[in-house]
């Protein structure tokens, strides 16, 4: 088993290549895109809220409630980086 370095979460053959996920420090996890942190999400199981980072000490744009890998993909399509 390999280790993970700090708060990285595990990879999943589900999440689109280029994308990280890491925790936060306030329990959520953000996605980040080839080094850039497009957004994040909280949530378990099959309920996420995405949420679309807009810049530093900003509350986001609220995308909604999905599963986690659709959290994920509006998180990319919302940004444009869609794949």
């Amino acid at each position: 088993m390999s280790r993970l370095a700090g708060d990285e979460v595990p990879a999943s053959p589900d999440i689109p290549s280029g994308v990280a996920l890491s925790r936060t420090s306030l329990g959520g996890v953000a996605v980040t895109y080839k080094g850039v942190v497009l957004g994040w999400m909280y949530g378990r199981a099959d309920k996420w809220r995405a949420y679309l980072r807009t810049g530093p000490l900003t509350p986001g744009t609220p995308l909604g409630q999905f599963t986690r890998l659709e959290a994920i993909q509006r998180i990319l399509s919302a940004s444009g980086e869609s794949e």
